[in-house]
């Protein structure tokens, strides 16, 4: 890979901060989605979990 700009040490920690949120994240989002699916599955059994195809 090219290297595009300099080593700038502030933008370094600034991006890997960053990805790290937004890491934190997906995987918050992710585990939501899950525990909803399951609860419609499970608790609610109102029949949107067929709808999604588990």
């Amino acid at each position: 890979m090219p290297v595009f700009i300099g080593r700038d040490e502030p933008l370094r920690l600034l991006t890997d901060t960053l990805h790290r949120g937004l890491v934190l994240t997906l995987a918050l989002l992710l585990i939501a989605h899950i525990a909803a699916a399951l609860k419609h599955k499970f608790i609610d059994r109102d029949g949107v979990a067929g709808r999604m195809g588990i």
